[in-house]
């Protein structure tokens, strides 16, 4: 049988590592969100422009380009948001097992 304030110990190390790792995430996902708006503006510029000069070969590239950013940032964002979710889910189970260890096998807290 194991030491249960080694469990202990194991759960709460577990459970710092996938909030570090979900913290982690969050900023990503933060940094993505600042950067599609970057992007977006940026369409929006192109779009400007095109409406100026409507056969500009060049700012027509460019639009393409811009939006196969933000395809890609997307899909980022996206990933970072399973990961998350991800996270999340492993911290409550922990939560669960920790609660489980902490009230011990006959529900007296050791």
């Amino acid at each position: 049988m194991s030491d249960p304030n080694f469990q202990r110990a194991n759960l709460l190390a577990r459970r710092f590592s996938a909030v570090a790792e979900a913290a982690g995430l969050n900023a990503e996902s933060l940094r993505l969100t600042q950067k599609l708006a970057g992007i977006e503006m940026e369409i929006l510029r192109i779009e400007l422009e095109l409406d100026r000069h409507p056969g500009d070969c060049e700012l027509a590239e460019a639009m393409e380009a811009t939006r196969d950013q933000l395809a890609t940032i997307e899909a980022k964002q996206n990933e970072c948001a399973d990961l998350y979710s991800l996270r999340e889910q492993e911290i409550a189970e922990i939560d669960r097992q920790l609660a489980a260890a902490i009230s011990g096998p006959a529900g007296d807290g050791r």
